[in-house]
């Protein structure tokens, strides 16, 4: 068997390097927000230009008028001037949701938009002016706690509502790109208690996490996933016990997994302090393990592409550790070392940039024992010595690899059969290092020709 091109790795390790940046979770001091946000920041989301809408309670963010209950900041986390809502809202913004032409999907408990009637939801063009063309009519009769734009421009609502104008839809309902209820979604009798969260995921389902016991009139405590025509889809089952306490956020990962946090503290009978992970079929994922979990509220989740995920909340210890609000936790749930020091109170919202920073929103008036007033941005991307081969060999009859690391560092191995022309394909999960150095063994192979590589994600 051949296994040639140490040089190759050595080239690899290289161009890891070069990536490498500031410690993770620290501040970002380029963002600048100056007084902050003079009250609770609740969502946070990014646009395509890097710039960031920020949506709450507040009534201005550094004292700038035209930034009441919600604003849009630069890069640099100055209000930009080109957006401006006005009298915006009369009560607070719990959610929203970017188009791809920069128009903004706002839900929450207001009933006006720059004195128009908007009963919890509206549409903001670019420049902050009220969408005209997206009209709701008498809208909610309650809150929605969020909404999820679909590939199509649809837009899935969830909260504690039973009518969208006049329509009977208890939690749940779908609006076409003008406002109108989309007919063609039907939930039938939908959720008997509030829901929290709503995400469309890439395969055109819909998670929603709350707490309602029933979907349909079908069993569903807390959790549920939701067929594109808004049939229970039966493929996702939590079981009936499910959870103890309120699912306060729910989020796909790309490989269909799930992952819960909220109030919590079993799942089917099991030990999951107010975060858990499932299966794509619902059952609890134990490969995932947080130990204690969190001793308060999980209100926000992010996932990092490397599997690395952001915890928001309102707690003191996570997986048994003092960490207080915010965290980061390694793909199999246990806790990331090298990541901040916390929150002074609570966080309410992560949002994650596309270049290794996390923008947060909440109640907080500090970070790392810096002041920020309910706004601040992190820096994610890992720092890690270059991953070059140390060692190489044959075990049992199976190609082996060694490489330099550090703890708490993802790692992916990739294999490609031929470099003429190389076609990398990666082994399924990624190494998660616990020292100075990472292995790896590939059981799977009868070629009598592979080459390898070890690549380091820094994010």
């Amino acid at each position: 068997m051949k296994h040639p091109l140490t040089r190759l790795f050595a080239v690899l390790a290289l161009l890891a390097s070069i990536h490498q940046s500031a410690a993770q979770g620290n501040l970002d001091s380029s963002f600048n927000t100056g007084t902050g946000a003079e009250d609770a920041v609740q969502t946070v989301a990014m646009q395509s230009d890097g710039k960031i809408v920020v949506a709450g309670l507040f009534d201005n963010i550094n004292g700038t008028a035209n930034s009441l209950g919600i604003a849009r900041l630069n890069t640099n986390g100055v209000v930009d001037s080109g957006f401006n809502p006005g009298t915006s809202v009369d009560y607070g913004i719990n959610s929203v949701a970017i188009q791809p032409d920069g128009r903004i999907i706002i839900g929450g408990g207001f009933t006006q938009y720059q004195s128009t009637s908007r009963n919890g939801i509206a549409r903001i063009n670019a420049n902050g002016l009220l969408d005209t063309n997206f009209n709701p009519g008498t809208g909610v009769n309650d809150q929605i706690a969020s909404v999820a734009l679909q590939s199509d421009g649809k837009v899935v609502i969830a909260g504690a509502f039973t009518s969208y104008n006049g329509t009977n839809l208890s939690g749940i309902a779908r609006v076409n790109t003008n406002g109108v209820v989309d007919n063609t979604f039907n939930p039938g009798t939908g959720l008997n208690y509030a829901a929290d969260s709503v995400m469309v995921q890439t395969d055109g389902k819909i998670l929603v996490g709350g707490g309602f016991t029933t979907y349909n009139g079908m069993p569903r405590r807390g959790v549920a996933r939701i067929n594109s025509d808004g049939s229970l889809d039966m493929t996702f089952n939590p079981g009936t016990i499910s959870v103890d306490n309120l699912v306060r956020i729910a989020m796909a990962q790309p490989d269909g997994k799930v992952i819960i946090g909220g109030d919590f503290t079993t799942f089917n009978g099991v030990s999951r302090n107010r975060i858990a992970r499932l299966n794509a079929d619902g059952t609890l994922d134990t490969s995932f393990n947080p130990g204690a979990g969190a001793n308060g509220s999980v209100y926000s989740l992010a996932l990092q592409p490397n599997g690395k995920i952001i915890v928001g909340g309102n707690f003191s210890f996570i997986t048994g550790i003092p960490r207080s609000n915010i965290a980061r936790l390694l793909p199999n749930g246990t806790l990331d070392n090298n990541f901040g020091t916390g929150t002074d109170t609570t966080v309410l919202a992560v949002a994650l940039q596309t270049d290794g920073k996390a923008v947060i929103g909440g109640q907080f008036v500090s970070v790392n024992a810096a002041s920020n007033v309910r706004l601040a941005r992190l820096l994610l991307s890992d720092t890690s010595p270059a991953p070059n081969i140390s060692a190489f060999s044959i075990s049992g009859g199976s190609p082996a690899l060694t490489w330099t690391s550090a703890a708490s560092r993802i790692y992916r191995v990739d294999f490609t059969p031929s470099l003429s022309p190389a076609g990398w394909t990666a082994f399924v999960p990624n190494i998660i290092a616990t020292n100075s150095t990472a292995s790896f063994v590939d059981t799977t192979t009868t070629a009598t020709q592979r080459f390898y590589r070890s690549v380091w994600l820094p994010y």
